[in-house]
């Protein structure tokens, strides 16, 4: 019966993740009529890594919606940028917090052409290996993949005019 019910849990606990990752990250497209309406949309989606067997005997990677998630099953967080104006967008900063009850994977996060950053606050941002946490005694220490509560990606060139950026990184269902 436990089993049965940890499942409902998690069937009710990941569209909650999914929604409010998104919510946070949406934003509607840019149109003329609303120019407080930025160029960059961000879209954000919970999915599982499957591998996939061609007929020929190779395999090939994809990603699909996560539709069952259990604790202890992983999930890639992959968050999109597309630019929707006519205009480069330069100086493009992502930040991803890591959702509930979700733990991050170390060297999970994922984005050629960008800078990848953590924290464990969601203010302060470091690379993985000048991160702290600080102990119940408040005593500073070296932060560990379990202390992450945010990543963020800054993009070291621009995207171009319709064109996407695609950031990922992977936690496990607590």
């Amino acid at each position: 019966m436990k089993s049965q019910s940890s499942f409902a849990f998690i069937a009710l606990l990941l569209p909650l993740l999914t929604a409010a990752a998104a919510a946070e990250h949406n934003r509607p497209a840019a149109s003329p009529a609303s120019p407080k309406v930025g160029c960059i949309v961000l879209t954000t989606a919970a999915e599982q890594q499957v591998n996939v067997a061609a007929a020929d005997g190779s395999s090939s990677v994809q990603y699909q919606p996560a539709a069952r998630v259990v604790p202890g099953s992983e999930v890639v967080w992959t968050t999109t940028a597309r630019n929707n104006c006519s205009k480069p967008a330069e100086k493009v900063v992502i930040d991803q917090p890591v959702p509930e009850h979700m733990v991050f994977i170390a060297d999970s996060a994922v984005g050629g052409g960008a800078q990848i950053t953590l924290s464990v606050d969601g203010k302060d941002y470091a690379p993985a290996n000048a991160l702290t946490a600080h102990n119940a005694d408040g005593s500073a220490r070296a932060a560990r993949a379990t202390d992450v509560r945010s990543v963020r990606w800054t993009l070291t060139g621009p995207i171009a005019p319709q064109s996407e950026f695609t950031a990922r990184f992977r936690a496990v269902l607590q």
